[in-house]
């Protein structure tokens, strides 16, 4: 898998296809739209990072979600300040 080596298009077109789904699950948990893609854009990038790591690439979407998932819940226990303008 060229993604494994670094290719940026190559995981681009892996993660595509979850980046929907990554962004509603997220808006499910948060509430937040702008919350949800901050973190879509955290999880590909430690997916991206990590990426090496995954031993078993089949495996890849419940590894993708776990990452979101733990930062979603790292969101919800220290929130930042709120982004609305006064």
């Amino acid at each position: 898998m060229a993604a494994r080596a670094g290719d940026q298009r190559e995981f681009s077109g892996l993660t595509e296809p979850y980046r929907h789904e990554l962004q509603l699950h997220c808006y499910r948990i948060l509430g937040s739209l702008q919350d949800a893609e901050d973190i879509v854009q955290e999880t590909l990038l430690r997916a991206y990072q990590n990426l090496p790591r995954l031993r078993d690439p089949a495996k890849f979407k419940p590894w993708v979600h776990l990452i979101t998932l733990n930062l979603c819940r790292d969101r919800m226990r220290s929130p930042l300040p709120s982004r609305a303008s006064p």
